[in-house]
């Protein structure tokens, strides 16, 4: 809902009642929100989604699930510990895992890996 700013757009006005609806649609087809790890290394540098469009999925009952969006072997689990302690900050104690296009629910200790933080 918030991806735009990954380019440095910010909407002129605010967008929260087509974010509402959005996640209303998201809650009612069972769908899965994503929090992409890429961002924080992007210019904005800003989680998105944003952490108060990740409590309003909580609120709703909305799963996550965590992704680098790597395009190299390294990055494939960058940044995971952040996406964790994101989750954890808004609400979520479990993350959304796929397999063979089956969803299942881990907890974010087990999802995510532990260590020192990625820069």
């Amino acid at each position: 809902a918030d991806l735009p700013k990954k380019f440095g757009r910010m909407p002129s006005r605010s967008p929260a009642a087509e974010i509402d609806a959005a996640l209303e649609a998201i809650a009612a087809a069972g769908m899965v929100v994503e929090v992409n790890t890429a961002v924080w290394h992007k210019p904005c540098a800003e989680a998105y989604p944003s952490i108060g469009i990740l409590r309003a999925c909580r609120e709703r009952g909305v799963e996550t699930t965590i992704s680098a969006d790597a395009h190299r072997p390294e990055d494939i689990l960058r940044d995971f510990d952040r996406a964790g302690l994101l989750l954890r900050d808004a609400g979520y104690t479990h993350v959304a895992r796929f397999e063979r296009r089956t969803r299942r629910s881990e907890p974010l200790e087990f999802a995510v890996p532990t260590g020192p933080r990625s820069p």
